[in-house]
């Protein structure tokens, strides 16, 4: 059934994820599963880093390879010279980029593999969330609540209402970046 005033008041919303969270840093289990997923999640995230470094690195080789083959046959000259040049500055440039993506993907698995996630770090930044969520303002909690919530039902029947919250774990893998991203140096 769907809501009938068509709106529910952000507070109760508000007051059930920061339940949720608190509950996350109260019970062992669910703690546990957390840091196993994050775990899990930085893992995958470290294969993928790893792999755009090896193509990165690959893409270097071939351009390096292509660069002197075009310098040599610039140097042997002919007709085909200004196209040989042109084509000389756009691998040139290709070859910076794929540099630069390379040293990115270094430095994105670097921060990763500094990015290990405890139970006691994880219970200790539950634990300071009521203070950190006092001092947001309005519209950040209701960006990180819009992150963090994907579909919100509300039955309503003749005991009441009854409101069930399910969580995007999309959502949350990103602003578990925003804040990784914030804390890199």
């Amino acid at each position: 059934m769907a809501c009938p005033g068509g709106r529910v008041p952000a507070a109760l919303f508000e007051a059930h994820v920061i339940e949720h969270v608190r509950a996350v840093g109260r019970d062992p289990a669910v703690l546990r599963e957390a840091v196993a997923a994050a775990a899990s999640e930085l893992e995958a995230l470290q294969v993928e880093a790893t792999g755009r470094g090896k193509r990165a690195k690959a893409d270097v080789q071939r351009l390096l390879v292509e660069q002197t083959r075009l310098v040599e046959a610039v140097a042997n000259g002919g007709e085909t010279v200004p196209a040989l040049v042109e084509r000389l500055d756009a691998v040139r440039a290709e070859q910076g980029a794929a540099e630069q993506a390379a040293a990115k993907a270094k430095a994105d698995l670097a921060a990763m593999k500094r990015a290990t996630i405890n139970e006691a770090e994880l219970r200790r930044v539950v634990a300071s969330f009521d203070g950190v969520w006092q001092h947001l303002f309005p519209a950040e909690r209701q960006r990180i609540l819009g992150l963090l919530i994907e579909r919100i039902t509300v039955t309503v029947s003749i005991d009441g209402e009854d409101v069930a919250i399910q969580y995007s774990s999309e959502g949350a893998r990103r602003l578990l970046a925003e804040t990784t991203t914030r804390e890199a140096p």
